[in-house]
């Protein structure tokens, strides 16, 4: 069986990027070895992939310049893990991909945001295109971040949805999406970085050889500020540098309270930083997985409304309600405390393996 997966493994950010890989070896190791990442990337995102900054503000113009002093080696690490373990088609352009899929058996689409808001028109992460795809439309994980739907969009979306032959999401916030266009409640199931183990990426060898808190941010300060909640959690960490983590080329952005920045780190590398860490600050959705999934001890805030959903679905699916903060206070109570995930992630694993199979049999 071919297979070819749609979704955003283009982008410069860790997650995105693991979380396709995590479903290519997924679906390798389950007997489908014909599996093929679609190298279609919509030509309005060349802004978000790095293009010009149009606004003209001093903080953007300190980015710009991190950007320009930092960017090149990230992209190059970014696209040669691409180009070693993701198994990407040529480069597809939009119109041509309805005729570019054609030999496929199914196409799966899923996971990360790809059904928010402005992907709604495009219309290619709901496989909703002419001619349409004649082989299995199956949909794994994908999520909407925010339920908004384009009501110019809606008689498409409804279309679109209704023609899954496997439709699934990866939190309520999607599934609520889904129930109020048509109607039907979809499973939900585990993102495909929880399906994988991660374990041939993973090395014996430390990049940092001192202890360190370890931060990964990829939106606004908590409320209260970062440089408080670092202060924080030095006294909780003594002796500990912080080493900070940021996208130079796709995110880059000036901070003053890590000890130690890296601004290149290539998706192997940012495992290995959140493996080896004594402890991870971050407001990322696959920070905190990760963080979890190597049993590293953690906190995750949110202060924008888009991010809140899929944290509140992870504090329910894995018991971490004092690990899921809004504000200082809440970190100044937190308690650190080891815990192992591994029976969780072995049994969503399974969950997760099992739609699949369905799916594809």
């Amino acid at each position: 069986m071919k297979i070819g997966i749609l979704t955003y493994h283009y982008g410069y950010n860790f997650g995105g990027v693991l979380q396709c890989y995590a479903l290519q070896q997924t679906l390798k190791e389950i007997g489908y070895h014909d599996v093929h990442v679609i190298n279609c990337i919509p030509s309005r995102l060349k802004f978000y992939l790095g293009g010009i900054p149009r606004k003209r503000s001093l903080s953007t113009i300190c980015n710009w310049y991190l950007r320009i002093r930092y960017g090149t080696r990230c992209k190059k690490a970014f696209d040669a893990f691409r180009e070693k373990y993701l198994n990407q088609t040529e480069y597809i352009k939009r119109n041509f991909l309805p005729q570019s899929v054609k030999s496929y058996d199914a196409l799966i689409v899923g996971s990360d945001q790809i059904w928010n808001f402005r992907e709604q028109s495009n219309g290619q992460f709901f496989l909703n295109w002419e001619p349409q795809f004649e082989g299995r439309k199956i949909a794994y994980a994908p999520c909407c971040g925010k339920n908004e739907v384009n009501e110019k969009c809606r008689g498409q979306l409804e279309k679109a949805l209704n023609d899954f032959d496997f439709l699934s999401v990866r939190n309520s916030e999607t599934l609520s999406f889904v129930e109020g266009i048509i109607g039907k409640s979809p499973q939900i199931v585990p993102d495909p970085t929880c399906l994988y183990d991660f374990k041939n990426l993973l090395t014996s060898i430390r990049l940092v050889k001192a202890n360190y808190i370890f931060a990964y941010i990829l939106g606004d300060d908590i409320n209260g500020g970062n440089v408080n909640a670092i202060s924080i959690l030095k006294k909780k960490y003594p002796n500990r540098k912080v080493i900070a983590s940021i996208i130079a080329y796709s995110n880059p952005r000036k901070i003053t309270w890590a000890d130690e920045i890296k601004y290149d780190l290539s998706p192997i590398d940012w495992l290995n930083m959140i493996q080896n860490a004594d402890f991870v600050y971050t407001d990322s959705f696959h920070g905190t997985i990760f963080s979890m999934r190597f049993n590293v001890p953690f906190i995750t805030y949110y202060v924008e409304e888009r991010r809140k959903a899929r944290f509140l679905e992870l504090q329910t699916q894995f018991d971490i309600s004092e690990n899921i903060v809004s504000s200082l206070e809440q970190i100044k109570s937190f308690e650190p405390r080891e815990r192992n995930f591994d029976k969780k992630f072995s049994d969503l694993s399974n969950l997760g393996r099992n739609y699949l199979r369905e799916a594809l049999k």
